[in-house]
């Protein structure tokens, strides 16, 4: 399944594979891609980039741990 743009003026990317925990909020001031296979934490607020494999959590949110593609939610 190809990355998928939510509606927003500036644009939000959402790889393959992405888990969004509970009120994980992306901020809309510009471009911003959700690499495949992620893993964003209860409350995060997305305001960057954040690569693939990734688990990333906090206000704002960061990454804290790279994982490989076979431990990635399926």
């Amino acid at each position: 399944m190809p990355q998928k743009e939510v509606n927003s003026p500036h644009g939000i990317k959402l790889g393959e594979n992405v888990f969004i925990n509970y009120n994980g909020t992306m901020l809309d001031g510009g471009l911003i891609t959700i690499g495949d296979r992620c893993i964003i934490g209860a409350g995060s607020v997305v305001v960057k980039d954040i690569p693939a494999d990734s688990i990333a959590v906090g206000n704002p949110c960061r990454v804290v741990k790279k994982v490989s593609p076979s431990q990635s939610p399926r």
